[in-house]
């Protein structure tokens, strides 16, 4: 009874969070890319960039799990 009304809207959104995370990932290896060009940024934005990272790798991480844990309910 409970999957009959979570299942229509985990694809969506696993979609979603898919296309937010890719996003967030595409910025961080453009960041990482220029980081090497640019030496002089300080180190507030640096931290900050550091943090953004580890948070999208933490939900990177939690995402993988929910979905992990759904397609083994559907089997």
């Amino acid at each position: 009874h409970y999957e009959a009304l979570v299942s229509p809207i985990l694809g969506p959104l696993f979609t979603y969070l898919h296309m937010r995370l890719s996003q967030k990932w595409q910025v961080i290896n453009q960041r990482s890319l220029l980081c090497g060009e640019d030496e002089t940024t300080d180190e507030n934005p640096e931290s900050q960039e550091m943090l953004e990272e580890q948070l999208v790798r933490m939900l990177t991480r939690e995402v993988m799990d929910l979905i992990s844990k759904w397609r083994g309910n559907q089997g």
